[in-house]
């Protein structure tokens, strides 16, 4: 149910980014923001043991969030206007946490489960910074290809990793 959610969220934000206006675009983040946090739960729901090994998992995020940053401020940080940097950071946060659960999950577990589900995490992340960088910062040749392709093998690995 949580996946089917997260994907259900997904489309919605797809509907609000085809109207190409910001308060739009901000109202998509939001639900592509609540369809990652669905996607966390549905991963962390299948991760056991996990206190005993959560310094693991610390260690795989903060190495996880830094880089985020770095790239968040070396690329994006320039087109973002006022609040917008500030819900592109949040949404970064949720998509440095969503990888770093796949990271996590392969490292307890390498098989091919969760190398579909790190694909689809890092699709994700890709996806996300050509629509950052093709929206506010710089307009990339065959920007919407790249987004679509990268977008659609995201959600189809997560919820076929998931499945399995």
């Amino acid at each position: 149910k949580l996946i089917i959610n997260g994907l259900l969220l997904g489309f919605h934000d797809d509907a609000l980014l085809i109207l190409k206006n910001q308060k739009c675009l901000l109202c998509g983040l939001l639900s592509f923001l609540f369809g990652h946090i669905l996607y966390i739960t549905a991963m962390f729901r299948r991760i056991e043991n996990f206190e005993s090994y959560l310094p693991l998992f610390v260690i795989i995020e903060l190495i996880h969030f830094t880089v985020f940053s770095i790239v968040f401020m070396k690329y994006l940080l320039v087109g973002f206007k006022n609040e917008m940097m500030y819900y592109g950071f949040i949404y970064g946060v949720a998509l440095s946490l969503l990888d770093s659960f796949a990271i996590y999950s392969l490292c307890m577990n390498f098989c091919y489960q969760n190398i579909i589900l790190l694909i689809g995490t890092a699709n994700f992340n890709l996806s996300d910074f050509i629509l950052a960088y093709h929206s506010f910062v710089k307009n990339i040749k065959y920007g919407n290809f790249y987004l679509m392709t990268t977008y659609i093998i995201a959600q189809s690995f997560i919820a076929i990793g998931m499945a399995l």
